[in-house]
């Protein structure tokens, strides 16, 4: 989890040395200087990555939760079949990433 966090961290727009160099551009031209902070992300392959970042994260929450409550919730053969489905559904978004974006 803590990559998680880290990664996180790095991500965000909050105000750390990482977070403004990584929002600040120069977009400066031969004859005039300009600079440019973006504060929200509009990179797609950085946004790809974040979005399936929280979609791992979420995984991981929802497998460590079953696992307390294992015995009783794999009772349920309905809750069995959409985690699989999910699981499923989430690894053709991580082939649809990685053709797309070259990630992931």
């Amino acid at each position: 989890m803590l990559t998680y966090y880290e990664q996180f961290c790095e991500m965000a727009t909050h105000s750390s040395v990482t977070s403004l160099g990584n929002a600040f551009k120069d977009a400066s031209t031969p004859t005039d200087v300009r600079w440019e902070y973006h504060y929200f992300q509009t990179d797609a392959n950085k946004l790809a990555v974040f979005l399936f970042t929280l979609l791992q994260v979420a995984t991981h929450m929802e497998q460590v939760s079953f696992a307390f409550f294992e015995p009783r919730l794999k009772l349920d053969p309905d809750l069995v079949s959409m985690r699989t489905c999910f699981l499923n559904e989430k690894e053709k978004q991580r082939q649809y990433l990685k053709a797309t974006y070259k990630v992931c």
